[in-house]
């Protein structure tokens, strides 16, 4: 029924008489006590969706016979998956006290078909950047999930906050997605999805969309053409280095720290434990465009 006759999606919010007789013989066999199967659990779902009419209007006249509601969970679709998008999910998760049921689609990742596990392929394109994460942001993870973050070791460079990579935050947070405590509530779809696809109902029913498709997105071009005005530009030229885990940083986190305070013309973000990370240089306009214009092999 769920498949055939309504493909997996509401038309509206009304209870109709088909609803309920469905509504009818699932509740008459699946008592409250019982924690039915993730399959079954999907079903009851949809039947009993928390934004669907409880009763057909107007009700019968005759003797009601009254059933506890079983609602089913609120499904929140997100489109993209980068750290922003994947701390969303674990905190609807986590906090959601297992009513809340989140799909999330990534077109970088791939599934291994061995273990079922989803991961990015060494041909993925990731972010190396190194980023400072607030305390106050950090705080609001549960401490399983800030275990999951930081590995149990947060690198300390500017008081209250963090160093740590980007693409670490994205593989540790994909991982704890797939923890077992939170395995049936995020499911993770390896795939892109258009605004067409999206409307022709290939991500099935969902109450709330994340747009979380990063800076140069569609949901960003289109819902906020305008909202945002130039108000003049930086120039700043970013250079990676890997130094090892062996040789980390020639100079301790806190002079590095000083030493960054001191002007303002460089930053440096990087790590450590395995000497990865950016030195940022800010440039005039001038210096810029000489860098833009010189040739493929100038040094």
């Amino acid at each position: 029924m769920m498949h055939r006759v309504f493909g997996n999606r509401h038309a509206d919010f009304t209870a109709r008489p088909l609803v309920q007789a469905m509504r009818l013989i699932i509740k008459a066999n699946i008592p409250a006590d019982v924690n039915v199967c993730e399959k079954a659990r999907q079903v009851v779902d949809f039947f009993f969706d928390p934004t669907l009419q409880r009763n057909l209007e107007p009700l019968p006249c005759e003797e009601l016979v009254v059933y506890k509601y079983p609602v089913g969970r609120l499904r929140v679709c997100i489109v993209g998956g980068g750290p922003t998008r994947l701390a969303s999910a674990i905190s609807l998760a986590e906090k959601g006290g297992g009513k809340i049921e989140v799909h999330v689609w990534e077109r970088r990742w791939v599934k291994d078909e061995r273990t079922g596990e989803v991961g990015y392929p060494a041909t993925a394109r990731r972010r190396d950047q190194v980023v400072t994460l607030q305390d106050s942001v950090t705080d609001l993870l549960t401490p399983k999930s800030l275990q999951a973050l930081f590995a149990g070791r947060p690198e300390r460079v500017w008081p209250g906050s963090a160093n740590i990579q980007i693409r670490k935050v994205e593989g540790r947070f994909l991982k704890r997605c797939q923890d077992d405590e939170l395995r049936h509530l995020i499911h993770l779809h390896p795939e892109g999805v258009t605004r067409e696809e999206l409307k022709n109902g290939r991500c099935g029913d969902f109450h709330v969309l994340l747009g979380t498709d990063g800076a140069a997105s569609g949901v960003r071009r289109d819902y906020f053409r305008g909202y945002e005005k130039e108000r003049g530009r930086s120039y700043a030229l970013g250079l990676a280095f890997d130094r090892g885990s062996v040789g980390g940083l020639p100079w301790s986190q806190p002079l590095n720290m000083f030493l960054t305070l001191g002007q303002t013309r460089y930053l440096l973000n990087a790590s450590d434990h395995d000497g990865k990370g950016y030195l940022n240089m800010q440039l005039t306009e001038d210096e810029w465009h000489k860098m833009v214009g010189s040739p493929d092999d100038a040094v």
